[in-house]
């Protein structure tokens, strides 16, 4: 064996073994102690988010709620507009359509609810939008 085959032998063993040793002799604990400092970061960092993402998912299921009722109360309305005759069917007033629309969204109470429903029927056809008046809303 030639002294340049003799050196690089020795060289590529002692590099295969210099950083498996030190990593098992210097570096392990400190490695692992990294892990464990990241992993509790991690856990810190989720537990600080939880309540934003229980807040998120509130105010979505919130928006869901306010959807279904005022999908709800518009339906009851449609079925009351096919009461009126086509040719007595009036525009609605914006001052009286789009506050009660507003309040289909958040009004839970059934019966407030069929009110603003029945002051958007009456706003609706030319015989009756004289019973219908913004203050009403």
């Amino acid at each position: 064996m030639e002294s340049k085959d003799f050196v690089e032998a020795v060289v590529k063993g002692l590099a295969g073994s210099i950083p498996e040793k030190t990593y098992d002799d210097g570096f392990s604990p400190v490695i692992k102690q990294i892990g464990k400092a990241l992993g509790t970061l991690g856990e810190v960092i989720n537990l600080t988010i939880y309540p934003i993402k229980i807040g998120v998912e509130e105010v979505k299921y919130l928006d869901r709620k306010r959807q279904l009722r005022m999908s709800n109360s518009l339906l009851k309305y449609a079925d009351e507009l096919k009461l009126i005759p086509e040719e007595k069917v009036s525009e609605v007033p914006s001052e009286i359509l789009i506050p009660v629309l507003d309040r289909f969204s958040y009004t839970e109470n059934k019966e407030l609810s069929n009110a603003f429903i029945n002051l958007l029927t009456k706003a609706s056809s030319f015989d009756t939008i004289h019973m219908a008046h913004p203050s009403f809303i």
